[in-house]
């Protein structure tokens, strides 16, 4: 029954938060309020078979509706003229699109985000209008997407991306919003795609990455987020494909770059910051040189 989607809305919401426990009492005290008084309107509308027009005020406390083209877009519960206790916001259709709670008029609490057709995407808490606490987002399918946790609005602490088949995607540690310590990415196939050191939000040190049958993909350097020292890649079968070195990003010194599958090399030479300089020389597979040219 369509008018009792946010009734089940809250149901999932207490779920949730069971889950990560919060307490059993405080669950009861935040959501009932909240049930009893959608279960009156979302009635009222059913049985009439009109739009509710709800309009609640005892004292100083309200519960406020706002409407868009005849439909009920968002419900709030009032004190003192300003959002203070459990709020809805409902998309077009009079499906619940966010739940949540204000407190002297900032958002505070437990939060749900829910797509068009009700799949729950997000479940964060919030302190003083900012993101404060556990933090899930969900695939479509309803698998967790992303799982972590906020300080003061931004990611801090462990966080995990996933794959929609359950698998870890990503993983590392956010400090202050930055990316910290070591991270790893995986391929689909759950085998290891990278792993190297974040310092400040940026790669810094040796970064490894691999093909996804496990063997080592490219060895490279950062600096301060930014490509620097030796650079070595690998075919699927581990044979260095291309050796050579960046500064500043760009290719710089010397670079060897090999016939595929072979430890025999194509082509050598020398680069400037990017630019090809000096003589480079081309070979067969055998090794014979075929071809020099002078880029000075």
């Amino acid at each position: 029954m369509k008018c009792l989607e946010p009734v089940q809305r809250l149901g999932d919401f207490m779920r949730f938060h069971l889950c990560i426990g919060l307490n059993r009492m405080t669950i009861l005290r935040l959501f009932l309020p909240i049930v009893g008084t959608i279960l009156l309107l979302q009635l009222q509308g059913c049985v009439t078979g009109q739009e509710p027009a709800p309009v609640y005020e005892s004292g100083d406390v309200a519960v406020v509706p706002t409407y868009a083209d005849g439909s009920l877009r968002s419900l709030a519960w009032q004190k003192s003229g300003r959002q203070h206790g459990p709020m809805l916001v409902f998309d077009e259709d009079g499906r619940v699109s966010a739940l949540g709670f204000s407190k002297e008029g900032l958002q505070h609490g437990p939060a749900m985000l829910f797509s068009g057709e009700g799949q729950l995407l997000v479940v964060n808490a919030w302190s003083s209008g900012e993101i404060n606490g556990p933090f899930v987002g969900f695939f479509d399918s309803g698998r967790v997407a992303t799982q972590g946790s906020y300080q003061s609005g931004v990611p801090d602490g462990p966080w995990v991306a996933y794959h929609e088949d359950g698998w870890p995607k990503e993983e590392g540690v956010f400090e202050r919003g930055l990316r910290s310590g070591l991270w790893r990415t995986y391929h689909e196939n759950r085998t290891l795609e990278a792993k190297g050191e974040y310092s400040n939000g940026v790669a810094q040190g040796v970064w490894t990455f691999y093909w996804d049958n496990g063997v080592v993909e490219v060895e490279a350097t950062y600096v301060d987020g930014v490509l620097e020292g030796p650079w070595v890649s690998h075919d699927m079968a581990g044979v260095v494909t291309v050796r050579g070195s960046r500064s500043d990003g760009k290719e710089h010194g010397a670079w060897k770059f090999y016939h595929e599958g072979t430890n025999v090399v194509q082509f050598e030479g020398t680069y400037e910051r990017g630019t090809r300089v000096g003589v480079w020389r081309e070979y067969d597979e055998q090794g014979v040189l075929i071809e020099e040219e002078d880029f000075r």
